[in-house]
């Protein structure tokens, strides 16, 4: 006997006791049934309260410290079915960062933390590679918002609670054209590579430097433009890699600068 409809849900609910329980359909109905949009702040990146928390992450970037705890355990198991992944993940995250020798998480009351900060119980805490050693841990509260963001699209790619479909808004968020080419580069093989997961991940992005990362050779990875046509209608395109896009690469024209020189769309004219 079929199950009885939810109809606060919605049409979805309605369509999805209709359907078998191999159905693909349906199986995509349940995945976008934990679809969410993460729009990620510096100030909960760094411990404030999020008001959108979930797990592994809040919407706005909390249970950060709390997450990456999650993944730094499980890299104590070889045996654990995500560890291969996991680690493939968190060995990339130094490198992107430059500045750190190493990562971890610890007690707010154990850090040297400012009395002036309302701090959550546990705390990302970095090691610069620069500093004197004894005097050259850093917090998350006084590291720079692009590592945490770095430590956050890491936890999205390698967490296995994350979200199977979910959005991240300005995925340039904090950071610098180098770091942004690089992470989104490095984010989108951390997501291709999960064989365990497959994971879709909706991004949006203003910087110019973000589309150098991506990968669109892999037709896994996909930019699309949107604009607004004459009566105020969206107009969504993919920007596919053709001959034409290949040959302008050879002479110098990357996805950033046919952007900005408004040869792809997605620029609009003010």
């Amino acid at each position: 006997m079929k199950n009885p409809p939810n109809k606060e849900a919605g049409l979805a609910a309605l369509k999805a006791v209709e359907l078998k329980a191999d159905d693909p359909a349906l199986m995509l109905l349940r995945r976008l049934q934990g679809y969410v949009i993460y729009s990620p702040t510096t100030p909960v990146l760094r411990g404030a309260t999020d008001s959108q928390q979930r797990n592994p992450l809040g919407l706005s970037g909390g249970r950060l410290p709390e997450a990456v705890d999650e993944l730094l355990n499980r890299l104590k198991d070889k045996h654990d079915e995500h560890y291969k992944h996991v680690n493939f993940v968190l060995d990339q995250v130094l490198p992107l960062i430059g500045w750190a020798k190493d990562f971890a998480v610890g007690w707010a009351h154990e850090l040297p933390l400012s009395p002036a900060v309302s701090a959550s119980r546990k705390v990302i805490a970095f090691r610069d590679r620069y500093m004197v050693e004894g005097r050259n841990v850093l917090s998350g509260y006084d590291a720079s918002e692009g590592a945490l963001y770095v430590l956050f699209l890491a936890v999205l790619a390698a967490h296995p609670q994350a979200p199977s479909i979910m959005a991240i808004d300005n995925a340039d968020h904090g950071l610098n054209p180098g770091l942004a080419k690089n992470l989104m580069k490095g984010f989108a093989d951390w997501i291709l590579a999960d064989a365990k997961c497959e994971r879709q991940v909706l991004i949006t992005s203003h910087n110019p430097a973000v589309l150098d990362g991506l990968p669109l050779q892999n037709d896994a990875a996909r930019l699309f433009t949107v604009d607004r046509d004459n009566v105020g209608r969206t107009v969504v395109k993919r920007v596919e890699v053709n001959a034409k896009l290949l040959e302008m690469a050879k002479q110098g024209w990357t996805l950033s600068r046919l952007w900005t020189n408004k040869l792809i769309g997605g620029m609009p004219d003010v």
